[in-house]
């Protein structure tokens, strides 16, 4: 048979438990969604270099053409 304090014990216990889940479940809904805005701003960064090389292969391109 369990004593009243062990039940209260166990059940205290399984609280604490369930609260640090909770605050790790959370931690990482949050580092999911800094990751996908980190995410996010690298592919924006990406395309916009890409679109500046172009650019540029562009300008040598008709640079080179009047010359």
């Amino acid at each position: 048979m369990v004593t009243c304090d062990k039940y209260e014990s166990v059940v205290s216990e399984l609280n604490q438990t369930l609260e640090r889940e909770r605050e790790a479940q959370q931690l990482l809904h949050e580092q999911s969604d800094k990751l996908r805005e980190i995410t996010k701003r690298l592919d924006e960064e990406e395309y916009r270099r890409a679109h500046q090389e172009n650019k540029l292969k562009e300008t040598i391109q008709v640079s080179l053409a009047v010359d």
